[in-house]
């Protein structure tokens, strides 16, 4: 049932908005977690770890590969493997107010209203630590009210950005998982390289 309701969630949503779709990368977990119930000879563990690489990227080739190796299995799963594999990544948006929640709701990542009343940067920092992926909007921000923050400063609505970049950069675990973004036009263009530091 829960398979079915994957493939028709996967069949008729539109291929450009698949990647931001929660139900989209919840469908693949669980296809993927039937890939890893196991069959005599091993192969579907093997394409059970190859969809997981390959969701993120290419949903499409994951759901075909699922449904094949579903087949090849007969459907073999244990409810504890499906309830482990089917966890949905966490997705952070972090960017200037102004833009910040049309970037997060064009995208489908939570912000700061979905665990804090405000500012409260305690939660902030918890959730920019536990969240899967951090993704920066950096449209409007400066560079040079960046080079004025200076670590131990009240954090106000004036400064947070300033507060979650500077975060960002000193904690390499942080960096690591943060995915920077630019609007253009009506969309949002990934920065393949891009710092705080410098013009």
């Amino acid at each position: 049932m829960a398979l079915l309701f994957c493939i028709s969630i996967l069949s008729f949503t539109d291929k450009s908005e698949i990647a931001g779709l929660p139900l989209a990368g919840a469908c693949v977990t669980l296809v993927s977690a039937y890939m890893m119930s196991g069959d005599l000879i091993g192969i579907s563990d093997l394409v059970g770890i190859g969809l997981n690489r390959v969701s993120e990227e290419h949903p499409y080739v994951a759901m075909a590969l699922g449904v094949v190796s579903i087949v090849a299995t007969k459907g073999r799963a244990d409810d504890d493997v499906l309830k482990m594999e089917l966890a949905v990544e966490k997705n952070l948006a972090l960017g200037l107010k102004e833009d910040l929640f049309i970037f997060a709701e064009n995208k489908n990542f939570d912000t700061y209203k979905t665990f804090s009343n405000g500012l409260q940067t305690d939660k902030i920092l918890e959730a920019m630590n536990s969240y899967d992926k951090l993704h920066f909007n950096v449209t409007g921000f400066s560079k040079y009210q960046f080079s004025k923050f200076k670590p131990g400063d009240f954090i106000g609505n004036r400064n947070v950005t300033n507060w979650e970049m500077h975060e960002i950069f000193s904690n390499p675990a942080l960096l690591n998982k943060t995915q920077f973004y630019r609007k253009v036009g009506n969309s949002y263009e990934i920065l393949s390289n891009f710092s705080p530091y410098g013009y």
